[in-house]
C-alpha cells in the first residue's frame, strides 16, 4: 500500500513521519504492483539494509543524496522484497534537507533484545525446508517442491492477521502475502529469479518467478 505521510517540524528541523496506511484509492482500477524494476539508489538500499541488520536505531544517508520521493520506494523494496526484516514496522521517520533524506529512525515491532533470537529461529527454520533440496533437482524441480512443501505444511490463516514470514514459519499458517515471501525467500536462496507481485482490487499478492 501507498505509505501516508505526516510532516512536523521541530527546532528548525523538518522530520516526515511514514505509515502504512493507504493514502489515496484506486477507484476500482485494477492495480498489480511488481518489484521487478531496478532499485533508484542500490547503495543507499544497501546502507538502509546494512543498519537494519545491526539493529540501528538511527540510519545516516546522508552521502547518497537520497530525495524523498526516492525513499519511500527504497524502503519499500528493502522491506517487501524478501527481505529477512520481519522484526522492522513499515512505519519510520526520517529527517530532511532540500527535500534530501538526511537519516532515517526506524521502528521495530519487537524488543531489540529479542530480535537476535528471533532471527535464529527465522533462519533455522528456512534451513529446515532448504536443507531438503537435491543437488541434482533442476530449477523447475526447486520451483514445483517449494510450492507443494508450503501447500502441504502451512494452512492458510482465515483470521486475516498473519502477513509475516517470521510467523509464517513459527505458526504454520499465514495469508498470501506470508505464503508469498517465503515462497520468494527459498528461490533467491538457490539461486531463482523471482519478484513478487500484488494487486489492491484482487487484495492477493503472489510471485513472478523467471
Amino acid at each position: 500500500k501507498d505509505s501516508s505521510v505526516k510532516i512536523v517540524q521541530v527546532d528548525g528541523n523538518y522530520f516526515r513521519y511514514l505509515s502504512s496506511e493507504s493514502s489515496s484509492e484506486n477507484n476500482g482500477i485494477s492495480l498489480c504492483t511488481s518489484y521487478d524494476t531496478e532499485s533508484p539508489n542500490p547503495e543507499a538500499e544497501k546502507a538502509i539494509a546494512e543498519g537494519l541488520t545491526e539493529l540501528r536505531d538511527e540510519i545516516d544517508i546522508s552521502r547518497f543524496n537520497v530525495s524523498d520521493t526516492e525513499f519511500s520506494k527504497i524502503y519499500d523494496r528493502v522491506l517487501n522484497i524478501y527481505s529477512p526484516f520481519f522484526y522492522v514496522s513499515m512505519n519510520c521517520s526520517y529527517s530532511y534537507k532540500n527535500n534530501r533524506v538526511i537519516k532515517l529512525y526506524p521502528v521495530y515491532n519487537y524488543d531489540i533484545s529479542e530480535i537476535p533470537a528471533m532471527r535464529k529461529i527465522y533462519e533455522d527454520n528456512l534451513n529446515k525446508i532448504l536443507s531438503q533440496v537435491q543437488p541434482e533437482w533442476s530449477d523447475l524441480e526447486k520451483v514445483l517442491f517449494f510450492h507443494d512443501y508450503l501447500v502441504s505444511n502451512f494452512e492458510y490463516d482465515t483470521t486475516y492477521s498473519i502477513f509475516d514470514a517470521y510467523t509464517f514459519l513459527t505458526d504454520g499458517k499465514g495469508v498470501c502475502q506470508a505464503y508469498a515471501s517465503v515462497y520468494g525467500i527459498l528461490l533467491e536462496s538457490v539461486g531463482i529469479k523471482v519478484a513478487p507481485v500484488s494487486s489492491n482490487t484482487m487484495n492477493h499478492a503472489w510471485n513472478k518467478v523467471y
